[in-house]
Protein backbone atom coordinates (compact mmCIF):
# COMPACT_ATOMS: atom_id res chain seq x y z
CA UNK A 1 0.00 0.00 0.00
CA UNK A 2 1.60 3.17 -0.83
CA UNK A 3 0.66 6.43 1.82
CA UNK A 4 1.31 9.88 0.17
CA UNK A 5 2.01 12.24 2.77
CA UNK A 6 -0.04 15.51 0.82
CA UNK A 7 -0.15 17.59 4.04
CA UNK A 8 -0.38 17.29 7.96
CA UNK A 9 -3.26 16.10 8.27
CA UNK A 10 -2.67 12.87 5.89
CA UNK A 11 0.21 12.34 8.19
CA UNK A 12 -1.69 12.97 11.69
CA UNK A 13 -4.72 10.13 10.54
CA UNK A 14 -1.89 7.54 9.61
CA UNK A 15 -0.59 7.80 13.80
CA UNK A 16 -2.45 6.26 16.22
CA UNK A 17 -1.82 7.34 20.03
CA UNK A 18 -2.20 5.43 22.81
CA UNK A 19 -2.67 2.04 23.50
CA UNK A 20 -6.99 2.57 22.91
CA UNK A 21 -6.18 3.17 19.33
CA UNK A 22 -3.84 0.56 18.73
CA UNK A 23 -6.61 -1.85 20.31
CA UNK A 24 -8.80 -0.90 18.73
CA UNK A 25 -6.89 -0.71 15.10
CA UNK A 26 -5.39 -4.48 15.63
CA UNK A 27 -8.07 -6.37 17.70
CA UNK A 28 -11.61 -3.66 16.49
CA UNK A 29 -12.08 -2.93 20.09
CA UNK A 30 -11.16 -0.67 23.38
CA UNK A 31 -11.34 -2.53 25.99
CA UNK A 32 -9.38 -3.03 29.39
CA UNK A 33 -8.24 -6.48 28.37
CA UNK A 34 -7.49 -5.92 24.55
CA UNK A 35 -5.17 -2.78 26.06
CA UNK A 36 -3.57 -4.62 27.84
CA UNK A 37 -2.92 -7.40 25.25
CA UNK A 38 -1.32 -4.78 23.62
CA UNK A 39 1.09 -3.71 25.92
CA UNK A 40 2.06 -7.52 26.53
CA UNK A 41 2.41 -8.02 22.56
CA UNK A 42 4.64 -4.65 22.53
CA UNK A 43 6.79 -5.89 25.20
CA UNK A 44 7.12 -9.10 23.74
CA UNK A 45 8.19 -7.47 20.61
CA UNK A 46 5.12 -9.04 18.62
CA UNK A 47 3.12 -5.51 17.82
CA UNK A 48 4.22 -5.20 13.96
CA UNK A 49 5.70 -1.26 13.65
CA UNK A 50 4.77 0.04 17.37
CA UNK A 51 6.95 1.86 19.41
CA UNK A 52 7.02 4.19 22.29
CA UNK A 53 5.75 8.00 21.30
CA UNK A 54 6.82 9.79 24.76
CA UNK A 55 4.88 7.94 27.71
CA UNK A 56 2.23 6.54 24.92
CA UNK A 57 2.44 3.63 22.98
CA UNK A 58 2.21 4.17 19.17
CA UNK A 59 2.50 3.01 14.99
CA UNK A 60 1.58 3.90 11.89
CA UNK A 61 -1.19 2.53 10.17
CA UNK A 62 0.52 2.46 7.09
CA UNK A 63 3.40 0.79 8.86
CA UNK A 64 2.02 -1.70 10.47
CA UNK A 65 0.17 -3.03 7.20
CA UNK A 66 3.09 -3.10 5.45
CA UNK A 67 4.95 -5.18 8.35
CA UNK A 68 1.53 -7.40 8.23
CA UNK A 69 2.05 -7.35 4.11
CA UNK A 70 5.63 -8.66 4.27
CA UNK A 71 4.57 -11.41 6.61
CA UNK A 72 1.47 -12.39 4.89
CA UNK A 73 3.24 -12.43 1.60
CA UNK A 74 6.16 -15.30 2.93
CA UNK A 75 3.16 -17.87 2.63
CA UNK A 76 2.09 -17.08 -0.32
CA UNK A 77 3.48 -18.80 -3.98
CA UNK A 78 5.04 -16.09 -6.36
CA UNK A 79 2.24 -16.18 -8.79
CA UNK A 80 -0.10 -14.91 -6.19
CA UNK A 81 2.03 -12.56 -4.55
CA UNK A 82 2.60 -10.43 -8.34
CA UNK A 83 -1.01 -10.75 -8.30
CA UNK A 84 -1.79 -9.17 -5.53
CA UNK A 85 0.63 -6.62 -6.18
CA UNK A 86 -0.61 -6.10 -9.79
CA UNK A 87 -3.76 -5.72 -8.21
CA UNK A 88 -2.46 -2.76 -5.75
CA UNK A 89 -0.74 -1.46 -9.00
CA UNK A 90 -4.06 -1.17 -10.88
CA UNK A 91 -5.78 0.57 -8.03
CA UNK A 92 -3.06 3.19 -7.91
CA UNK A 93 -3.26 4.22 -11.31
CA UNK A 94 -6.66 4.25 -11.00
CA UNK A 95 -6.33 6.56 -8.12
CA UNK A 96 -4.35 8.47 -10.11
CA UNK A 97 -6.27 8.63 -13.53
CA UNK A 98 -8.99 9.64 -11.10
CA UNK A 99 -6.73 13.12 -9.31
CA UNK A 100 -5.01 13.79 -12.83
CA UNK A 101 -5.41 17.21 -14.31
CA UNK A 102 -3.41 17.21 -16.95
CA UNK A 103 -0.32 19.40 -15.84
CA UNK A 104 3.44 17.54 -16.93
CA UNK A 105 3.91 16.51 -12.69
CA UNK A 106 0.71 14.48 -13.43
CA UNK A 107 1.79 12.72 -16.72
CA UNK A 108 5.25 12.10 -15.17
CA UNK A 109 3.14 9.92 -12.39
CA UNK A 110 0.89 8.54 -14.73
CA UNK A 111 3.50 7.23 -16.77
CA UNK A 112 5.56 5.56 -14.27
CA UNK A 113 2.52 4.35 -12.87
CA UNK A 114 1.63 2.90 -16.28
CA UNK A 115 5.34 1.59 -16.80
CA UNK A 116 5.70 0.02 -13.39
CA UNK A 117 2.24 -1.62 -14.09
CA UNK A 118 2.95 -3.11 -17.52
CA UNK A 119 6.49 -4.33 -15.73
CA UNK A 120 3.83 -6.36 -13.02
CA UNK A 121 2.04 -7.84 -16.11
CA UNK A 122 5.21 -8.68 -17.89
CA UNK A 123 6.29 -10.52 -14.74
CA UNK A 124 3.06 -12.29 -13.68
CA UNK A 125 2.86 -13.98 -17.35
CA UNK A 126 6.23 -14.62 -17.55
CA UNK A 127 5.60 -16.66 -13.62
CA UNK A 128 2.42 -18.16 -15.65
CA UNK A 129 3.71 -19.50 -18.30
CA UNK A 130 6.50 -21.08 -16.30
CA UNK A 131 4.29 -22.83 -14.15
CA UNK A 132 1.90 -23.98 -17.26
CA UNK A 133 5.33 -25.38 -18.83
CA UNK A 134 6.38 -27.23 -15.11
CA UNK A 135 2.74 -28.52 -14.97
CA UNK A 136 2.87 -29.83 -19.25
CA UNK A 137 6.34 -31.59 -18.37
CA UNK A 138 5.33 -33.44 -15.18
CA UNK A 139 2.61 -34.59 -17.16
CA UNK A 140 4.65 -35.87 -19.79
CA UNK A 141 6.69 -37.21 -17.03
CA UNK A 142 4.17 -38.92 -15.60
CA UNK A 143 2.72 -40.35 -18.46
CA UNK A 144 5.89 -41.20 -19.81
CA UNK A 145 6.31 -43.55 -16.66
CA UNK A 146 3.09 -45.15 -16.97
CA UNK A 147 3.34 -46.05 -20.42
CA UNK A 148 6.67 -48.28 -19.97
Amino acid sequence: MLMRYKDVDTLKDDLMLGAGALAYFYRGLNTSSARRAIYHQYEHGRLPGAFKYGSLLAARKSTALAVMWAEEIKRLDAPTVQLMELRLQLNELAAALAECGGDQSDITSLRALLDATRESICVALKIRSRNHEAAANHANEAGAIGGR
